[in-house]
């Protein structure tokens, strides 16, 4: 009873979703014209690509029954695509976050431990669409109090955030075979990030998500 659809649009792309409940979600995602593109070795034999952008413009609305939430010039997207062969049993934590600054500038982030770190990372930050890479990401959070606030922060000294969740999505599953354990927060980042000038940039209140994952595939 549910339908996503993704297509190809000019300039970007659009999303649609249906789904019970009166849910409408009808988006255009602003294209991206300095995405982080990264292929590395996983394990063994294995590898993993991914494609990431933040802090992208969108347009469009969300309906949920008779409430409506439309886009706004201040409304910012992520796109995260990622495929490969990754290590038999993987645990990662990643932060994620596209806003608008006070000063009118676009935000966006993208910071990830445990995956994708053999000599690269996947780790940057976007201003006003400009890919910055910046070092390895530090997680640091009680995994036994999933309600207490989060602190990522990377070892060349650009990022340094404090994150409050506001709500969780879960999966729990052991199929013997394959097994998952999932929480992906989203809340909200204080703190800030340096350009490539090292200028320090203000953030505060920008949401996003922070995940804590393990997987047996």
């Amino acid at each position: 009873d549910v339908s996503l659809r993704v297509s190809a649009a000019a300039g970007g792309r659009n999303i649609s979703v249906s789904a019970p409940g009166g849910i409408r979600v009808d988006l255009e995602i602003k294209d991206d014209n300095d995405p982080l593109r990264l292929v590395c070795p996983a394990g063994y034999d294995g590898w993993v690509f991914t494609r990431k952008s933040a802090g992208l413009p969108v347009e469009g609305e969300i309906r949920w029954d008779h409430r409506i939430w439309r886009c706004d010039a201040s409304t910012r997207a992520t796109v995260d695509w990622s495929c490969g062969f990754m290590r038999r049993e993987t645990a990662w934590n990643w932060a994620c976050m596209a806003g608008t600054l006070a000063d009118g500038r676009s935000l966006g982030l993208n910071l990830a431990a445990g995956v994708n770190e053999t000599g690269m990372t996947e780790n940057a930050i976007w201003l006003d669409g400009r890919c910055i890479r910046v070092g390895t990401a530090r997680f640091v959070f009680d995994r036994y109090r999933p309600g207490a606030d989060w602190y990522v922060s990377t070892d060349d000294g650009r990022v340094a955030l404090q994150f409050v969740p506001s709500g969780v999505r879960r999966e729990k599953m052991n199929a013997l075979v394959l097994a998952s354990n999932f929480r992906q927060f989203i809340g909200t980042f204080t703190g800030f990030v340096r350009d490539d000038a090292g200028n320090k940039i203000p953030v505060d209140g920008l949401r996003g998500l922070m995940e804590d994952h393990y997987a047996r595939w």
